[in-house]
């Protein structure tokens, strides 16, 4: 199981036709943003050890690569300072740095991608991180909606019968 990396509501979904709001471009946007909150620390999402640390990239500034042991990877883009070092081991919920708007970003978030084998920054093992990670606030979603007559398993994922019933 994977926890949510950081503090703050998503901000943009994981989407094969979004709109960059930079380049105005229709491109694939393959992770989930957060957006700023009170504390922006950013937190391993599970347990793993650190494969890949970058510095200031074009589109990605910052950003920290860790693999987990079912041969799973996660990927943290757009961060302020990195806390972690390459061949490092890190617990799920461990501080690994700080969200910020390095790179390509309007504005102060983390950028997370999950993988299911080796991340390479966009490819066919990305997957939507909203149907793998546990979101309290999501889960609190949930629990509001089926108060509301919607029928969906309180499990903190934003799959697609809570997208539906958020859209209903």
């Amino acid at each position: 199981m994977f926890v949510k990396p950081c503090e703050g509501l998503i901000t943009s979904l994981y989407d094969m036709n979004r709109k960059h709001p930079i380049t105005g471009k229709v491109q694939p946007h393959w992770g989930v943003d957060y957006g700023s909150a009170d504390d922006n620390t950013i937190l391993a999402a599970a347990t793993g050890v650190v494969r890949f640390v970058g510095r200031r990239h074009k589109t990605a500034g910052n950003y920290v690569v860790i693999t987990h042991a079912n041969g799973w990877e996660t990927a943290y883009l757009h961060l302020a300072s990195v806390s972690v070092s390459v061949g490092q081991s890190v617990a799920a919920g461990r501080t690994i740095g700080m969200k910020g708007m390095t790179g390509s970003a309007t504005g102060v978030h983390l950028h997370f991608e999950m993988s299911s084998g080796q991340w390479s920054g966009g490819s066919s093992l990305n997957v939507n991180p909203a149907l793998y990670v546990d979101d309290p606030n999501v889960r609190t979603l949930q629990v509001n909606l089926k108060k509301l007559g919607y029928s969906l398993d309180v499990d903190g994922k934003y799959g697609n019968a809570t997208a539906e019933a958020v859209t209903d």
